[in-house]
């Protein structure tokens, strides 16, 4: 009887490479299977690696949420085929360039998950202690076969991010827009950008900078911008400009709900290359337009609308919208928050108030007028 081998180097004209003429092996399957051999040890496939996975306290995560330096991760590789005795690689790679490598030995028959301990200490960057994107890369390896791992790792330190550093500026001009007058600029001096995000404010500046502030609507709303920036959460924003696509981190975002308005074919036919016009988030949601999930908070704000009404419309989606959607708050509750905090800006602004007719859940809303939350 013709091996496996020998069956699939027929398929293939005598050029059959394992793992990559994966057509070749199923054929090979299919053909042994045919001829009513026993499969038993038979046309069985090779060992292999299933997936690379970071793990942080025994479960699995697809992001590490939280501030990682000094701190040690582990990594999780679900195997299939091999023996006690047989070695796997891993390297793990920053993107700094600082490189770990180590192997592992099965050592357990049965055992398919190997999980490696405290495999890599992510460390803080000396160079660049405030770099909050810095990203690791984990790779599993065996004979020549790489197995990436399909999740990375990433320090996150929460907080109001922008697409761009060009964001994070207009982010800080609309809030700085709101806190215009001279008896906020102790409080303007602490809300300055860092890269893409906003620089974490101290709560023991803030203390006797807020101790001054006798305004309920001035408190609250320096109140709900200082914990936004300190959060542990997201919170991405990018302002987009008519006749311009989107970025392609928000076109994503916003595929995936149409998909779910439309369905995947519609949507695809819509969205032609993953690409989304500015003029969609128009026509979805005026001048601004949340996309609120338990994974993501983004926000679009369009780029040309006066300054003024730019800073109320930032507010009510990042706040408005964005404070209730991270702790799970959605639906008219989160819309009549968005109202709120609409609100709360018109006051200090010394612009007319707004019932919320036109929003979405507009009736029932409960009171417009009333505080909005902070955190």
């Amino acid at each position: 009887m013709k091996t496996y081998e020998e069956i699939a180097l027929e398929l293939t004209d005598g050029k059959y490479q394992r793992f990559i003429d994966t057509k070749a092996e199923e054929e090979a399957e299919e053909t042994l299977k045919n001829a009513g051999k026993e499969e038993k040890n038979v046309g069985k496939k090779e060992k292999d690696i299933i997936s690379v996975k970071w793990v942080d306290n025994g479960n699995t995560k697809k992001e590490i949420n939280q501030t990682l330096s000094n701190k040690w991760v582990s990594v999780k590789i679900e195997t299939k085929g091999f023996q006690r005795g047989d070695k796997i690689k891993i390297k793990i790679e920053e993107i700094n360039g600082k490189i770990f490598e180590t192997e592992r030995t099965k050592t357990k028959e049965k055992d398919d998950t190997l999980i490696i301990k405290n495999a890599f200490k992510f460390e803080k960057d000396k160079k660049n202690p405030n770099n909050t994107n810095r990203v690791v890369k984990i790779t599993a390896y065996y004979e020549g076969k790489n197995v990436e791992g399909k999740n990375v790792l990433k320090e996150n330190n929460g907080g109001i991010w922008g697409i761009s550093a060009d964001d994070a500026k207009k982010m800080k001009d609309d809030i700085h827009r709101v806190l215009a007058n001279n008896k906020f600029s102790d409080v303007r001096a602490l809300i300055v950008t860092e890269g893409k995000t906003l620089k974490k404010i101290n709560n023991d500046e803030l203390a006797p900078i807020l101790a001054k502030i006798q305004d309920p609507n001035e408190a609250t709303y320096i109140n709900m911008v200082v914990n936004t920036i300190n959060s542990e959460k997201i919170f991405k924003v990018e302002y987009v400009t008519e006749g311009s696509n989107i970025s392609s981190e928000g076109a994503k975002l916003f595929i995936k709900e149409q998909i779910k308005k439309w369905g995947e074919e519609t949507a695809k036919t819509l969205f032609k290359d993953d690409n989304v016009h500015a003029s969609w988030i128009k026509n979805e949601g005026g001048d601004g337009l949340s996309i609120l999930t338990e994974e993501n908070l983004h926000f679009f704000i369009m780029r040309g609308l006066e300054p003024k009404k730019r800073a109320v419309i930032f507010g009510h989606e990042v706040f408005g919208h964005g404070i209730p959607a991270a702790r799970g708050i959605f639906g008219d509750e989160n819309n009549a928050n968005a109202v709120r905090t609409d609100n709360l800006i018109r006051r200090i602004l010394g612009m007319p108030r707004w019932d919320g007719r036109g929003h979405a859940g507009y009736g029932n809303l409960g009171d417009p007028y009333q505080l909005p939350i902070t955190k």
